[in-house]
């Protein structure tokens, strides 16, 4: 995961924003898949009062399953 992380007006406002990747291999007996994750977060924080603070925040991710067909029973 790699990140930044920006304040202004002395902490009352932050901006952030991450991205990041994984990568997931499940195998078997008859049976072999790959799980790829590439995401993206960005954000907003903004103190309004000492017990009040609003949030706004977005996630783009990209999710990829292949392999074999999986039969149960």
């Amino acid at each position: 995961v790699l990140g930044i992380n920006s304040s202004f007006f002395k902490n009352r406002l932050t901006f952030y924003g991450n991205v990041g990747y994984s990568r997931i291999n499940s195998r078997g007996h008859n049976y072999s898949h790959t799980f790829d994750n590439c995401y993206m977060r960005t954000g907003v924080m903004a103190s309004i009062t000492k017990n009040w603070m609003l949030l706004g925040e977005v996630m783009l991710r990209q999710n990829d399953l292949y392999g074999d067909t999986i039969r149960y029973g």
